[in-house]
Protein backbone atom coordinates (compact mmCIF):
# COMPACT_ATOMS: atom_id res chain seq x y z
CA UNK A 1 0.00 0.00 0.00
CA UNK A 2 1.40 3.36 -1.06
CA UNK A 3 0.72 6.03 1.55
CA UNK A 4 0.68 8.66 -1.19
CA UNK A 5 -2.44 7.01 -2.61
CA UNK A 6 -4.42 7.41 0.66
CA UNK A 7 -7.20 9.92 0.86
CA UNK A 8 -7.29 12.64 3.52
CA UNK A 9 -9.89 10.66 5.48
CA UNK A 10 -7.74 7.52 5.43
CA UNK A 11 -4.66 9.48 6.58
CA UNK A 12 -6.63 10.91 9.52
CA UNK A 13 -7.91 7.46 10.51
CA UNK A 14 -4.39 6.01 10.24
CA UNK A 15 -3.03 8.79 12.48
CA UNK A 16 -5.72 8.12 15.09
CA UNK A 17 -4.95 4.39 15.01
CA UNK A 18 -1.22 4.96 15.55
CA UNK A 19 -1.91 7.38 18.43
CA UNK A 20 -4.29 4.89 20.05
CA UNK A 21 -1.81 2.00 19.82
CA UNK A 22 1.01 4.22 21.16
CA UNK A 23 -1.05 5.35 24.17
CA UNK A 24 -1.94 1.75 25.06
CA UNK A 25 1.69 0.68 24.81
CA UNK A 26 2.76 3.61 27.00
CA UNK A 27 0.17 2.69 29.64
CA UNK A 28 1.26 -0.94 29.72
CA UNK A 29 4.94 0.01 30.08
CA UNK A 30 4.13 2.53 32.85
CA UNK A 31 2.07 0.03 34.87
CA UNK A 32 4.77 -2.62 34.49
CA UNK A 33 7.50 -0.26 35.70
CA UNK A 34 5.41 0.83 38.73
CA UNK A 35 4.74 -2.79 39.69
CA UNK A 36 8.47 -3.52 39.62
CA UNK A 37 9.48 -0.30 41.39
CA UNK A 38 10.37 -0.25 45.13
CA UNK A 39 7.49 0.67 47.51
CA UNK A 40 9.06 4.06 48.31
CA UNK A 41 8.82 5.08 44.64
CA UNK A 42 5.17 4.10 44.31
CA UNK A 43 4.32 5.84 47.58
CA UNK A 44 5.89 9.03 46.26
CA UNK A 45 3.90 8.79 43.01
CA UNK A 46 0.68 8.18 44.95
CA UNK A 47 1.30 11.19 47.20
CA UNK A 48 1.83 13.44 44.18
CA UNK A 49 -1.43 12.22 42.66
CA UNK A 50 -3.39 12.44 45.90
CA UNK A 51 -2.12 15.91 46.75
CA UNK A 52 -3.12 17.43 43.40
CA UNK A 53 -6.39 19.18 44.08
CA UNK A 54 -8.64 20.79 41.52
CA UNK A 55 -10.19 23.97 42.88
CA UNK A 56 -13.12 25.51 41.00
CA UNK A 57 -13.07 29.31 40.81
CA UNK A 58 -16.48 30.69 39.76
CA UNK A 59 -16.26 33.31 37.03
CA UNK A 60 -18.82 35.17 35.01
CA UNK A 61 -20.08 32.94 32.20
CA UNK A 62 -18.54 29.73 33.57
CA UNK A 63 -15.77 28.50 35.78
CA UNK A 64 -12.02 28.04 35.54
CA UNK A 65 -10.27 25.01 37.00
CA UNK A 66 -7.05 25.88 38.83
CA UNK A 67 -4.71 23.03 39.74
CA UNK A 68 -3.09 23.53 43.16
CA UNK A 69 -0.12 21.34 44.12
CA UNK A 70 0.18 20.77 47.87
CA UNK A 71 3.79 20.05 48.78
CA UNK A 72 4.63 17.38 51.35
CA UNK A 73 6.67 20.01 53.20
CA UNK A 74 3.49 22.04 53.74
CA UNK A 75 1.68 18.97 55.09
CA UNK A 76 4.50 18.30 57.57
CA UNK A 77 4.51 21.92 58.78
CA UNK A 78 0.72 21.79 59.29
CA UNK A 79 0.95 18.45 61.12
CA UNK A 80 3.55 19.79 63.55
CA UNK A 81 1.55 22.98 64.06
CA UNK A 82 -1.61 21.04 64.91
CA UNK A 83 0.19 18.92 67.51
CA UNK A 84 2.30 21.66 69.10
CA UNK A 85 -0.11 22.49 71.95
CA UNK A 86 -0.39 18.84 72.98
CA UNK A 87 3.38 18.42 73.49
CA UNK A 88 4.83 18.53 77.02
CA UNK A 89 8.05 18.12 78.98
CA UNK A 90 8.29 16.23 82.30
CA UNK A 91 10.41 17.17 85.31
CA UNK A 92 10.87 15.32 88.63
CA UNK A 93 11.25 17.32 91.87
CA UNK A 94 11.66 14.31 94.19
CA UNK A 95 15.42 14.81 94.65
CA UNK A 96 15.96 18.35 93.44
CA UNK A 97 14.40 21.74 94.13
CA UNK A 98 15.23 22.78 90.56
CA UNK A 99 13.63 19.65 89.17
CA UNK A 100 15.42 17.08 87.00
CA UNK A 101 14.38 16.87 83.35
CA UNK A 102 12.97 13.40 82.65
CA UNK A 103 11.73 13.47 79.09
CA UNK A 104 8.96 14.46 76.73
CA UNK A 105 5.36 13.38 76.29
CA UNK A 106 1.99 14.50 74.94
CA UNK A 107 -1.57 15.03 76.13
CA UNK A 108 -3.84 12.04 75.57
CA UNK A 109 -7.07 13.62 76.80
CA UNK A 110 -8.57 17.04 77.49
CA UNK A 111 -8.78 16.31 81.23
CA UNK A 112 -4.99 16.06 81.61
CA UNK A 113 -3.83 12.51 80.90
CA UNK A 114 -0.28 12.51 79.51
CA UNK A 115 1.61 9.75 77.68
CA UNK A 116 5.28 9.35 78.60
CA UNK A 117 8.03 6.72 78.45
CA UNK A 118 7.26 4.33 81.32
CA UNK A 119 10.97 3.70 81.97
CA UNK A 120 11.32 7.28 83.24
CA UNK A 121 8.76 7.30 86.04
CA UNK A 122 7.99 5.47 89.29
CA UNK A 123 5.46 5.75 92.09
CA UNK A 124 7.74 7.86 94.33
CA UNK A 125 8.39 10.68 91.86
CA UNK A 126 7.16 14.24 92.28
CA UNK A 127 6.31 15.11 88.69
CA UNK A 128 5.53 18.38 86.95
CA UNK A 129 4.23 18.63 83.41
CA UNK A 130 5.43 21.68 81.44
CA UNK A 131 3.04 22.80 78.73
CA UNK A 132 3.26 26.07 76.79
CA UNK A 133 5.35 27.64 79.56
CA UNK A 134 3.02 26.59 82.41
CA UNK A 135 3.80 23.97 85.08
CA UNK A 136 1.21 21.44 86.31
CA UNK A 137 1.76 18.94 89.18
CA UNK A 138 1.05 15.36 88.11
CA UNK A 139 1.07 11.79 89.38
CA UNK A 140 1.41 8.36 87.78
CA UNK A 141 -1.99 7.03 86.71
CA UNK A 142 -0.73 3.75 85.23
CA UNK A 143 2.31 1.98 83.80
CA UNK A 144 1.65 -0.28 80.82
CA UNK A 145 3.41 -3.55 79.97
CA UNK A 146 4.05 -2.16 76.48
CA UNK A 147 6.57 0.27 78.01
CA UNK A 148 4.68 3.54 78.24
CA UNK A 149 3.09 5.26 81.24
CA UNK A 150 0.23 7.70 81.73
CA UNK A 151 0.51 10.67 84.06
CA UNK A 152 -2.54 12.42 85.45
CA UNK A 153 -2.38 16.18 86.02
CA UNK A 154 -3.80 17.06 89.43
CA UNK A 155 -7.10 19.01 89.32
CA UNK A 156 -6.65 22.50 87.87
CA UNK A 157 -9.23 25.28 87.65
CA UNK A 158 -9.30 27.97 84.97
CA UNK A 159 -10.08 31.65 85.55
CA UNK A 160 -13.81 30.93 85.55
CA UNK A 161 -13.42 28.26 88.24
CA UNK A 162 -14.06 25.38 85.86
CA UNK A 163 -11.81 22.37 85.31
CA UNK A 164 -9.08 23.26 82.81
CA UNK A 165 -9.25 21.63 79.38
CA UNK A 166 -6.04 20.69 77.59
CA UNK A 167 -5.26 20.32 73.87
CA UNK A 168 -5.14 16.56 73.37
CA UNK A 169 -3.79 14.53 70.47
CA UNK A 170 -6.02 12.91 67.84
CA UNK A 171 -5.41 9.23 67.04
CA UNK A 172 -5.40 7.77 63.54
CA UNK A 173 -6.47 4.42 62.12
CA UNK A 174 -3.23 2.41 61.94
CA UNK A 175 -4.84 -0.10 59.56
CA UNK A 176 -4.15 2.30 56.66
CA UNK A 177 -0.40 2.62 57.25
CA UNK A 178 1.83 1.94 54.23
CA UNK A 179 5.53 1.19 53.71
CA UNK A 180 7.23 4.38 52.52
CA UNK A 181 4.67 6.64 54.25
CA UNK A 182 6.07 9.89 55.63
CA UNK A 183 5.91 10.35 59.40
CA UNK A 184 7.08 13.04 61.82
CA UNK A 185 7.88 13.00 65.53
CA UNK A 186 7.74 16.41 67.25
CA UNK A 187 8.79 16.96 70.86
CA UNK A 188 9.11 19.86 73.29
CA UNK A 189 12.07 19.40 75.66
CA UNK A 190 11.23 22.53 77.66
CA UNK A 191 7.47 22.75 77.15
CA UNK A 192 7.91 25.72 74.79
CA UNK A 193 10.32 25.08 71.90
CA UNK A 194 9.93 22.35 69.25
CA UNK A 195 12.21 19.61 67.94
CA UNK A 196 11.03 17.65 64.91
CA UNK A 197 12.30 14.42 63.34
CA UNK A 198 11.06 13.28 59.92
CA UNK A 199 11.27 9.86 58.26
CA UNK A 200 9.34 7.00 56.68
CA UNK A 201 7.96 3.56 57.49
CA UNK A 202 10.47 0.94 56.33
CA UNK A 203 8.60 -2.22 57.39
CA UNK A 204 5.12 -3.22 58.51
CA UNK A 205 4.39 -6.40 60.45
CA UNK A 206 0.89 -7.83 60.42
CA UNK A 207 -0.74 -10.38 62.71
CA UNK A 208 -0.29 -13.99 61.65
CA UNK A 209 -4.03 -14.67 61.84
CA UNK A 210 -6.63 -13.74 59.23
CA UNK A 211 -7.29 -10.33 60.82
CA UNK A 212 -4.35 -8.67 59.08
CA UNK A 213 -4.01 -6.21 61.99
CA UNK A 214 -0.76 -4.21 61.93
CA UNK A 215 1.17 -5.15 65.06
CA UNK A 216 4.50 -3.36 64.55
CA UNK A 217 6.34 -0.96 62.26
CA UNK A 218 10.00 -0.10 61.67
CA UNK A 219 11.16 3.45 60.94
CA UNK A 220 13.79 5.15 58.84
CA UNK A 221 14.07 8.12 61.18
CA UNK A 222 16.81 9.68 63.28
CA UNK A 223 15.41 9.41 66.81
CA UNK A 224 17.64 9.67 69.88
CA UNK A 225 16.99 9.10 73.57
CA UNK A 226 15.59 12.64 73.93
CA UNK A 227 12.70 11.65 71.62
CA UNK A 228 11.52 8.79 73.84
CA UNK A 229 7.94 9.55 74.83
CA UNK A 230 7.24 11.77 71.81
CA UNK A 231 4.24 11.14 69.55
CA UNK A 232 4.62 9.70 66.05
CA UNK A 233 2.37 11.53 63.58
CA UNK A 234 1.17 11.14 60.01
CA UNK A 235 1.12 14.16 57.68
CA UNK A 236 -2.40 15.01 58.82
CA UNK A 237 -1.20 15.54 62.39
CA UNK A 238 -2.88 12.41 63.81
CA UNK A 239 -1.07 10.17 66.30
CA UNK A 240 0.12 6.80 64.98
CA UNK A 241 1.80 5.84 68.25
CA UNK A 242 4.35 6.75 70.89
CA UNK A 243 8.12 6.54 70.35
CA UNK A 244 10.06 4.53 72.95
CA UNK A 245 13.84 4.45 72.51
CA UNK A 246 15.48 1.29 73.86
CA UNK A 247 19.24 0.60 73.54
CA UNK A 248 19.51 3.44 71.03
CA UNK A 249 16.80 2.02 68.77
CA UNK A 250 13.34 3.60 68.34
CA UNK A 251 10.33 1.37 68.97
CA UNK A 252 6.71 2.32 68.38
CA UNK A 253 3.68 1.40 70.47
CA UNK A 254 0.78 1.88 68.08
CA UNK A 255 -2.33 3.98 68.69
CA UNK A 256 -4.52 0.91 69.18
CA UNK A 257 -2.68 0.01 72.40
CA UNK A 258 -2.69 3.62 73.59
CA UNK A 259 -6.45 3.91 73.14
CA UNK A 260 -6.97 0.61 74.99
CA UNK A 261 -5.03 2.00 77.98
CA UNK A 262 -7.13 5.17 77.99
CA UNK A 263 -10.34 3.13 77.87
CA UNK A 264 -9.13 1.09 80.85
CA UNK A 265 -8.60 4.25 82.90
CA UNK A 266 -12.03 5.56 81.87
CA UNK A 267 -13.62 2.27 83.01
CA UNK A 268 -11.88 2.48 86.40
CA UNK A 269 -13.29 5.97 86.93
CA UNK A 270 -16.88 4.80 86.38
Amino acid sequence: MNIEELTKTQIILLTLLVSFVTSIATGIVTVTLLEQAPPVVTQTVNRVVQNTIEKAIPQEGGKTIETVIIKEEDLVVDAVGQSAKSLVAIRDYANSQEGAFLGVGFFASKDGLVFIDGALVNESGQYVVLSNGVSYPAEVATKNEKGFAILKILPVKNEQGNSKSFSSAVFTNTAILKVGQTLVSPSSPDGISLNVAKGTISRIQEATDASGVITDIDLLMNLGKASSGAPLLDTEGSVIGIVLVRDGEPNVVLARDLKTALQSIATQRE
